[in-house]
């Protein structure tokens, strides 16, 4: 479990930090569950997204992404995540 592990750095060592857990947890076959408030470092870092709603928190959008798409590909489903976002609040 990882509680916002990225938000203190930079651009460069956020995207190498990333970087590294996919391939990490890629490698490792294991699972990784990341809390974030970024839905493009969701998108980058996940497989599954989930959005929750506001009190009491629930899943309010389940977003389920390839594996093996490329971070552009992955990015394109931005607009839809965060209209989900604004409208789970």
């Amino acid at each position: 479990l990882l509680d916002e592990p990225f938000g203190e750095l930079d651009l460069v060592a956020r995207d190498d930090s990333g970087r590294l857990l996919r391939e990490y947890v890629g490698e490792s076959a294991s699972a990784a569950v990341i809390v974030t408030h970024s839905a493009e470092e969701a998108l980058s870092l996940a497989d599954r997204v989930l959005v929750l709603s506001a009190n009491p928190a629930t899943v309010f959008r389940n977003f389920s992404l390839e594996p093996g798409l490329s971070r552009e590909e992955r990015l394109s489903f931005l607009p839809e995540v965060l209209i989900a976002l604004k409208s789970s609040i």
